[in-house]
């Protein structure tokens, strides 16, 4: 069976068959405990968060912050599953702490988004690139400022705390047992 629980480190896991696991896997392991498993994937998601924003991955900063806010998702659905067995206080708390976290970083990441679509249409539609010029321009200098005056350095390192701080709470979330019992709410 796999053999750790999440919180300690993530790496590779012996399945049954003695073969080696990824345990940054998105999902539950054959032969693992259900609480184990979903300890081991939040903490996967905030490690490989925590990768993206420290700038160990070789994502620019727009794809980090990207990758980041994609964890917080994959975070909070993993987290949601469980959310009887954590109990209300300890779900809301962990919830609401992921979504801030994805919220601290998400205006340079619509930024981002807001100039690429309006590339698409251009690209796609040829006279609306003479009539979005202007707003083109706003955009692409609302973009350029945010990276250029360190605003998403300073956006990305509060979440970098932040996921530290959440990430030392997941070993002791109250969940207990294996099976079908301890997602069958949240699912």
């Amino acid at each position: 069976a796999a053999a750790t629980v999440a919180g300690s480190h993530v790496g590779k896991l012996l399945g049954r068959d003695g073969r080696g696991v990824d345990s940054s896997a998105y999902r539950l392991l054959s032969g693992e405990p259900v609480a184990d498993g979903i300890r081991r994937v939040v903490t996967a998601r905030v490690d490989d968060a925590l990768a993206e924003l420290r700038g160990e991955s070789d994502s620019d900063p727009a794809d980090a912050v990207h990758e980041a806010r994609k964890d917080m998702k994959k975070i909070r659905s993993a987290i949601r599953l469980v959310r009887d067995p954590l109990g209300d206080e300890v779900y809301r708390r962990e919830n609401e702490h992921y979504r801030d976290v994805g919220r601290m970083l998400s205006s340079f990441r619509d930024a981002e988004v807001m100039v690429e679509t309006l590339e698409a249409l251009t690209e796609r539609f040829e006279a609306a690139g003479e009539r979005f010029a202007g707003l083109r321009k706003q955009l692409e200098g609302e973009l350029s400022a945010a990276r250029d005056d360190g605003s998403i350095e300073s956006a990305m390192a509060r979440a970098v705390g932040a996921l530290e701080r959440g990430r030392t709470r997941i070993p002791s979330w109250p969940l207990h047992g294996d099976g079908w019992s301890l997602i069958e709410g949240g699912l």
